[in-house]
This record gives C-alpha cells, sequence and structure tokens, in this order.
C-alpha cells in the first residue's frame, strides 16, 4: 500500500468483494487475436509483491471480517501476514506509524477520538464500508421487559427497576458492558453519568465475550439481564432481538 490505511467497521467488505470480482474477471485468459506475447495472470495482478499486514480489535467477528479481507487481497495476488489483535487506540497507533498497513475494525463516530489522536487524515485513510447502519446500544431480556413495560434506559434511574438487574447484590442494575480501552467503553462511560445512573447501574468490565457467557447463562436460567450490544456481532444470533431481547431508547444522544 501506498500509505497506511485503515478500512472502518463502517469501511468496504462489497466494495472490496465488487472489485475482487473484476479484478478477477480481468485476469481470465482470453483468446489472443494477434501475436503479442502474453503476460502471466500473476504479472496482471495489482499486490504481486506486496505484502499486507492487518491489525484487528480483540473480537471475533472482527478477526472474521479481517479475514475475509484478507482473502479479497489474496485473490489480488497481495501477500497477508497474520492478523495482530490489538486494543483500538493502540491499533490505530501502529497503523498510523506504519508498523502496519490497516485496522479492519474502525467504527465511524464510535472510534473518531483513537483516529485524531493517531494522526486523523494527515497519518490515515479511511477507504470504503465493510457494513451500513451498524447498531450499538443498551437492551434487556424481552420477558422482563414485557412485564415490567420497560422501553428506555432512563427507566433504570428508578431504583425498583434497577433491582431487576441485579446480579450481585448490591441493589444496584448490572450492565454487562465493554472492555477498558474500547470505544463503547467510553460510551458507556459517558452515558451513564449524561442519563444520570450512576446512582442505579453498575458497570461491569472485563474480557466481554466472557461476561456475555454469563450473561447468557443467566439468561437460559430465566434471570433478568441488562447488556451493551452491537451489530453485527454473534451475540444478536443467541439472544435475538424482539424475540429474546429488546433495544432501549435513550433519552437523547
Amino acid at each position: 500500500m501506498k500509505s497506511p490505511k485503515i478500512r472502518s467497521e463502517k469501511s468496504i467488505l462489497l466494495s472490496l468483494l465488487s472489485s475482487l470480482c473484476l479484478g478477477l474477471i480481468a485476469c481470465q485468459p482470453t483468446s489472443q487475436t494477434s501475436t503479442e506475447s502474453t503476460t502471466s495472470s500473476s504479472e496482471k495482478m495489482p499486490g504481486t509483491g506486496i505484502t499486507v499486514r492487518a491489525s484487528v480489535g480483540t473480537t471475533t467477528e472482527g478477526v472474521f471480517t479481517t479475514e475475509i479481507i484478507n482473502i479479497g487481497l489474496e485473490k489480488l495476488g497481495y501477500k497477508t501476514e497474520a492478523i495482530q489483535q490489538l486494543t483500538p487506540p493502540i491499533a490505530h497507533t501502529v497503523v498510523s506509524n506504519g508498523e502496519l498497513d490497516f485496522y479492519g475494525t474502525h467504527w465511524e463516530k464510535l472510534h473518531t477520538a483513537f483516529f485524531e489522536n493517531s494522526g486523523g487524515d494527515q497519518k490515515l485513510e479511511k477507504v470504503g464500508v465493510i457494513m451500513k447502519d451498524g447498531l450499538q446500544g443498551y437492551q434487556i431480556d424481552k420477558k422482563t421487559a414485557d412485564q415490567y413495560n420497560i422501553t428506555t434506559i432512563d427507566q433504570l434511574k428508578n431504583p425498583e427497576i434497577a433491582k431487576l438487574f441485579d446480579s450481585d447484590g448490591d441493589g444496584k442494575a448490572n450492565l454487562t458492558g465493554c472492555n477498558a480501552g474500547w470505544g463503547c467503553a467510553l460510551v458507556i462511560e459517558h452515558q451513564l453519568d449524561a442519563y444520570e445512573l450512576r446512582d442505579t447501574v453498575e458497570h461491569d468490565q472485563g474480557q466481554y465475550e466472557a461476561l456475555l457467557a454469563d450473561t447468557i447463562t443467566r439468561y437460559r436460567q430465566g434471570e433478568s439481564i441488562l447488556y451493551y450490544a452491537y451489530v453485527p456481532h454473534w451475540l444478536a444470533s443467541v439472544l435475538k432481538p424482539d424475540q429474546d431481547a429488546i433495544w432501549l431508547e435513550v433519552p437523547f444522544t
């Protein structure tokens, strides 16, 4: 690549795959109608002789999408190295420094601070879109939502409502949240203050997927659950929106 590049998680899957298809069509052998010497397919590949080094956040779905990007790059002749899993702030920094070539899970808006702190448009380039209309926010189990008519997060300011989601006995709702250093962790911490939820909601942090495993277990045992979710993520196929869980509205953004 000519310069360090970021690929956003609002970044290029459809665009890359479309380009890949066109690239492969262009590289198919065709019948020769002249006496010109033919060049090999490998010589026509745009990535011939170029090694690409990818970084990704510490999530399963991030590795999955970045592997798809790497497969596309390999089809275009690039050589790819093993993906390096890094926290979002570090990933942005190493790409901006040229130590790695792209970051496959940049979230528009959510990772703006990491992008700007790593040099912004002067050192990084956002390329295309992997998935449009990604979602992030708060979910609770549908059974509890229906029983107590809970539709918005500010209802958790009510101690009696918050206690429904108390899993450690301290009287506060336990919110399964994001790893320290993730963009969503910063959002949660900001919104707990902005929505005046500090007195009734506790942000549980650690390894997100391990916390989710515990949350899913509690759900299957019939307990009420509150968690931060984002799409794309495998969780949506386990706790299906509108079937197992609902999104909570927020009073303002």
